[in-house]
């Protein structure tokens, strides 16, 4: 085996983590054939340097925790680094339970209310921009309706 696409591999690897498609990817880039591509994975995937069932759960918390994004814009966002559909809904079931999500559109309506901007505004056009922020992070309509009101009555200072 050519050792340069795994080492390509290992390479990116070191800078972030990466799903499989996502290295299939760079590595096809890169210019390595198809055998090189698929032995390098190999050996990773047998290394347990790469995961892609560990690493959807692991990023699904992350933004839950760090960056809230809903059940869609989840699916969004991991779909955009390779990982395969059946990675992406075991991620998603596991990690993301109702109240996870509701717990992260909460966090998310009280870091926007806090903005001065909004603060600002009427209390309509404060709703309109709050469900069309939660609605573009790919929380449901649903969830955003229920949880807004909530949202609105429990911010602090608001004109």
């Amino acid at each position: 085996m050519n050792n340069s696409a795994y080492e390509a591999a290992l390479r990116s690897l070191v800078r972030r983590p990466h799903a499989e498609g996502e290295l299939k990817q760079k590595l096809r880039r890169k210019n390595f054939t198809q055998m090189e591509i698929e032995l390098a994975i190999e050996k990773l995937r047998g290394e347990g340097q790469i995961n892609d069932a560990q690493l959807a759960c692991e990023l699904v918390q992350w933004h839950l925790d760090y960056r809230p994004l809903g059940r869609m814009g989840l699916k969004r966002r991991l779909s955009l680094r390779c990982f395969k559909e059946s990675h992406i809904e075991a991620a998603l079931e596991q990690v993301l339970t109702p109240e996870a999500e509701q717990k992260a559109l909460r966090s998310l309506f009280e870091a926007r209310l806090r903005r001065t901007d909004l603060q600002q505004l009427s209390e309509q056009k404060r709703r309109e921009r709050l469900a069309r922020f939660a609605l573009s992070r790919g929380f449901s309509t649903g969830l955003v309706l229920d949880q807004l009101d909530q949202a609105l009555a429990q911010a602090p200072n608001l004109t």
